[in-house]
Order: C-alpha cells, then sequence, then structure tokens
C-alpha cells in the first residue's frame, strides 16, 4: 500500500516550503502535476522574484486585500525576517530593488535548484511529477488520493497547495476548489490580483504612452477605498502598467461581487493645475509636463487657443477635475489566466487562522494562493503563501515530536 503520514498536492511556493520545513520524521509525498517544482515561481520578475517585502506588519497587513485579521497570527510568526534569514542560510542572493521589495540577485533557477537540493536530503520524502490528482476521499482516520492513471495513495494528512487559477498552463486549472467543495468547504468566488482593465472608454490613439507618478483611487459607492501611486500605461484594451496592477485586485473583487467600480485618476497635482490655468495667457500653453498626446486627449472638448483670462469659471473647474479627479468606468479586467495571482478562493471561515486545518475536515490543511486570502503582488503574495504554508506544516510536525 502506498502509505504515508503526509501528501502534500502541490510543488509550488507554499507545497515545496511546506515539504523543506516537514520533520524528517514524517513520510511525506509531495505531488504535481507539472514535470518540475516551482514552474509557475520561475517567471515571476521575469526571472528574478521579489519574494518579500520588508514592510513592519501593521503596514503590511494594509496591503492584503480583505484578509489582514485571518493572517495577523500566522505573519506574527513567519514573516519576511524568517524568509529573508532563508535565503541566507540557503546562500542566495538578493537585494532591496526598491523600498521594502526584497529581490533575488541569483536568477529563479538557482533557487530552484537550492530548494531541490533540499528537498532530495530528505529521505523520508517523495516526490512525484508528472501525476494530477483527481480526488481526495475521507476513509476512516486517513485519506485516499486518487490521481489521474487511478493508482491512490493514503495519508493521515493532507495539505493542499494547489494554487489558484493564474497560468493554467502550470496546472492551476481549478481542480483542487473542486475536490475541496466536494469536502464541504465554501469556495469564494476567484478574481484576478495583477492585471491590467479593460475600460468603457479607447484609448486606442494613446497606446504605448506611459504616465509617471500618477494617482489611481477605487472608488466604490462614491467612497474612495484605495489608491496607489506609480506608472500607468495606456493599451489597446484600456490601461495598464505597475499602479494599475497594484490596484487590480481591490476592482477585482468588486467585480467578483457584481459591484461596478470605478476609478479616479490624478494626472497633475491640483495646485498645480490651478496654478498654471492662473498664470498662463492660454490653454495650450499649460500641462507641459504631461504627455501632449494625453493632454489634448483629455482636454478634447477645449479650443486649446482660448485665453484663459476670459475662460469661464465653470470650464477652469472642468479642467481641474479632469486633470485630477478624472472618472474612468472600468468594464472588465484582464483574464485571470494571465493574473500575477488568484483572489478569492476557500473560504476562510473554513480554515483555522492558527494552523491552517480545515475546520470541516480533521487533518486537512489549505493554504498559499487556493485560499481566500488576496494578498497584493510586490512580494506581499509569496510571503503571505510562505507563511500559511509553514505554520501549516508546523502544526504537522507538532504530532511527530514526541
Amino acid at each position: 500500500m502506498n502509505k504515508y503520514d503526509l501528501i502534500i498536492i502541490g510543488a509550488g511556493v507554499s507545497g515545496t516550503f511546506a515539504a523543506i520545513n516537514a520533520n524528517n520524521k514524517i513520510k511525506t509525498l509531495l505531488i504535481d502535476s507539472n514535470s518540475d517544482i516551482l514552474e509557475k515561481f520561475m517567471i515571476t520578475g521575469k526571472g528574478k522574484s521579489n519574494i518579500t517585502n520588508t514592510l513592519p506588519i501593521k503596514e503590511f497587513l494594509n496591503n492584503l486585500i480583505d484578509s489582514n485579521k485571518f493572517l495577523y497570527p500566522s505573519l506574527n510568526k513567519y514573516n519576511s525576517n524568517n524568509l529573508i534569514n532563508f535565503l541566507d542560510d540557503i546562500k542566495i542572493k538578493y537585494h532591496e530593488k526598491s523600498k521594502n521589495r526584497i529581490h533575488l540577485l541569483d536568477d529563479n533557477s538557482i533557487y530552484r535548484n537550492k530548494i531541490k537540493s533540499i528537498l532530495n536530503s530528505n529521505k523520508n520524502l517523495k516526490i512525484k511529477l508528472n501525476t494530477k490528482v483527481i480526488d481526495v476521499i475521507e476513509s476512516e482516520n486517513s485519506y485516499k488520493v486518487k490521481i489521474l492513471d487511478n493508482n491512490i495513495y493514503h495519508a493521515e494528512n493532507i495539505i493542499f497547495a494547489t494554487g489558484g487559477l493564474s497560468y493554467k498552463n502550470f496546472g492551476c486549472d481549478g481542480s483542487g476548489y473542486k475536490i475541496l467543495s466536494d469536502l464541504g468547504h465554501e469556495i469564494k468566488k476567484q478574481y484576478p490580483i495583477g492585471v491590467g482593465f479593460i475600460t468603457k472608454k479607447s484609448f486606442k490613439e494613446l497606446q504605448g504612452i506611459s504616465i509617471k507618478n500618477v494617482e489611481v483611487a477605487v472608488i466604490k459607492d462614491n467612497k474612495k477605498i484605495y489608491s496607489e501611486i506609480g506608472s500607468l500605461i495606456f493599451t489597446h484594451f484600456g490601461i495598464g502598467g505597475p499602479v494599475i496592477r497594484r490596484v487590480s485586485g481591490y476592482v477585482g473583487k468588486l467585480l467578483s461581487e457584481d459591484k461596478m467600480p470605478k476609478i479616479m485618476i490624478k494626472w497633475l497635482n491640483h495646485d498645480d493645475v490651478v496654478n498654471e490655468l492662473n498664470s498662463k495667457n492660454e490653454l495650450n500653453q499649460c500641462f507641459k509636463s504631461l504627455n501632449k498626446k494625453v493632454r489634448n486627449f483629455l482636454l478634447n472638448d477645449f479650443d486649446f487657443e482660448s485665453d484663459l483670462g476670459n475662460m469661464k469659471l465653470k470650464d477652469k473647474e472642468k479642467i481641474i477635475n479632469i486633470m485630477t479627479n478624472y472618472n474612468l468606468e472600468i468594464k472588465q479586467t484582464q483574464s485571470i489566466d494571465i493574473a500575477i495571482n488568484t483572489g478569492g478562493g476557500v473560504s476562510l471561515k473554513d480554515v483555522n487562522p492558527n494552523t491552517f486545518e480545515s475546520y470541516k475536515k480533521k487533518n486537512v490543511y489549505i493554504v498559499g494562493e487556493m485560499l481566500d486570502l488576496n494578498p497584493r503582488t510586490n512580494g506581499f503574495n509569496i510571503t503571505v503563501y510562505y507563511s500559511s504554508a509553514l505554520t501549516a506544516i508546523n502544526s504537522i510536525n507538532k504530532k511527530y515530536d514526541a
């Protein structure tokens, strides 16, 4: 009989973290449908992953869309400090690329090889790749894990770490959600995090133009719920770029709840806009710090040779509003298939935040992107997935410490 103490389903960030921290007394099987471990991780950060973020815990939690209370116990124990210590231990080079964002200096492939070496050193760990799990069945005090070729493996403990729906070519096909739903778990609707927006207004004539230091706010029920400053890019489908990717999770969540969010864009500082309108002779002399094509597009309804001294107050107010409070309706986000990570997933009501064990099924643990955790990108996501996996495996380790 193929019997184990622990089966980990999924060899991505969470699954491998759990496996390398498993007590070597525990007979463990790590299963993944890909031909190698960490396949999705390999493409993150263009080959040099943004692996963590060193913001203090309170500020870090503010970068989770809606799971900060749930994640506080795990992140208070296991966070960027532990992850950086781990990188030091395995001699992986890294640097602070921008404030608080830790990127690998060594390629992701070097990191993966180090992880492989650690996994292979555990003689009580077996790895099965190219192996698709199709069902997990409760059986007395253990679980049967059925794979595509109809072989069955048995284990007392199961860790689900199959990821979300982004990058389906790496096995993130949602099958883990189906299995957990069959085991009695509530699955929240999934949505993309880290994508661009398809807008009602067309920006095709501005395609490819990038604007720096733009403030983008997400508006819900006429209230600002989140904002970011960064670079925005006009695209054939709408808008993208770093600042849009960073706010996309908030928009995606609202759309998943059938709400129609808007975003508000501040192209220029309010005081600067007012000062230029009051000090220049013609509109054509204003806002030269903004790309000319963008300026002309935004103010298309106005005569650029108009005398500002004789311009009506309501027209000046309209220009100020366009430049500092530009409202834009979102039709939808880009596809979840190309998202950096997935929002939604297994309801947090079904999971113990201190252990990541299911409240529905004893000895079933659910970690990482499968859960409705919804961390933003910029290193927050990998840190959260690491923390959840380490919390789960240490909870299992305690059972075998005696």
